[in-house]
């Protein structure tokens, strides 16, 4: 056998054990059924390239593709990965830390509303700072575990609830200070700003974009290869409604024929009646 015919009949050995159509292979590949069909029938030699491909996707050594005959060693042996856990159970894990560490100051506050109220009327104002409190809380769980734009959400709240648990003190003090809410508007506006700034770095870094076009491009083989798959099964489908009314009608045209047939039988049997009954009566 020559090389393209050794390499064509291990193409198609190994996609067959595999269960998969050159359908398949071509959208894995980013190829056209076409191109996988002659390489299986020798017509051509697929490129280095894409042998590359094929070895991982079959999971094979490169050379098992131009051998006859192959060992054990060609085989690629798969390394047993240890299961991941589900990454639902590590952000389950994560609320619930996060949850535990504000409620514990909320249990800080309600001791302190207990225990202080007897000489201070007041008190109550330790609800609002455990309110500050469990934002920067929120705001330190969110920067280790949480995604970048929640945190600058609770930064903001942050600057707001703090200017207002500070305005609530003074009003305790008989001082009332609207014009401390002042500070909170260019503080926000500097919140804005470094948000913007990153994420539009993040939105710029060569890396992300990379990704998001290989992102991109692995989406539109996807759906390539699911319209070719819904287009083959319509056409299954059309094909086998096409056989089924041709089966049909043969099924009708043999009835016919039987019909006919019979029809004819009778007509015969019924002219040799008549043919004996005339030799049988005298004349």
């Amino acid at each position: 056998m020559e090389i393209n015919e050794i390499i064509g009949s291990n193409l198609a050995k190994l996609r067959k054990e595999h269960n998969l159509t050159q359908r398949e292979v071509a959208a894995k590949l980013d190829f056209s059924d076409k191109s996988v069909s002659k390489w299986e029938s020798g017509e051509s030699i697929p490129g280095v390239d894409v042998l590359v491909k094929l070895a991982k996707l079959y999971e094979v050594k490169l050379d098992y593709f131009v051998t006859e005959e192959h060992s054990p060693e060609q085989q690629v042996q798969k390394v047993e990965e240890k299961p991941e856990k589900p990454a639902s159970r590590y952000r389950y894990s994560r609320l619930t830390i996060s949850l535990m560490a504000i409620l514990l100051v909320w249990v800080a506050a309600v001791c302190v509303f207990i225990f202080v109220q007897p000489t201070y009327p007041n008190v109550w104002i330790a609800f609002v700072w455990a309110l500050v409190a469990s934002v920067a809380m929120a705001i330190v769980f969110n920067s280790i575990w949480g995604e970048l734009k929640h945190t600058f959400w609770f930064i903001s709240m942050f600057i707001w609830f703090t200017l207002a648990a500070i305005f609530l003190q003074l009003v305790i003090e008989n001082i009332v200070f609207w014009q401390l809410f002042l500070l909170g508007v260019p503080l926000q506006l500097i919140t804005i700003l470094c948000a913007s700034l990153i994420f539009k770095n993040k939105r710029t870094d060569p890396a992300t974009i990379r990704a998001r076009r290989e992102y991109q491009k692995e989406k539109a083989l996807q759906r390539k290869a699911k319209r070719e798959k819904e287009l083959q099964k319509r056409k299954e489908e059309k094909e086998q409604k096409k056989q089924a009314l041709l089966q049909e009608k043969e099924e009708k045209k043999n009835k016919k024929t039987e019909v006919v047939k019979q029809e004819q039988s009778e007509q015969v049997d019924n002219q040799q009646e008549t043919f004996i009954q005339d030799l049988s009566s005298p004349n």
